[in-house]
């Protein structure tokens, strides 16, 4: 799949965003994509990046794109394509 995280936020306030991959029971299996301010920078982006995971055996699985604010009022934006 692609992402990317798109700020307006400034340290000290970390926001973040990620693509989990979480089993039956909510417990992450991997983190194939992660950024957040301290990365990007004020104001910053990380371009779209490709993200894959490789899974160890059969099952049911979720794919999850989550941003965290942390604290302040800016807004933060993640957007996902998986294929």
């Amino acid at each position: 799949g692609w992402a990317f995280f798109d700020t307006t936020d400034y340290m000290p306030f970390n926001d973040n965003a990620a693509v989990r991959i979480l089993d039956t029971g909510s417990a992450v299996v991997a983190t194939p994509f992660y950024a957040d301010v301290s990365q990007v920078g004020t104001g910053g982006q990380t371009p779209w990046t490709y993200f894959q995971h490789t899974f160890g055996s059969a099952g049911t699985f979720t794919l999850e794109a989550r941003v965290a604010n942390a604290v302040s009022a800016y807004a933060e934006e993640v957007s996902v394509a998986a294929t």
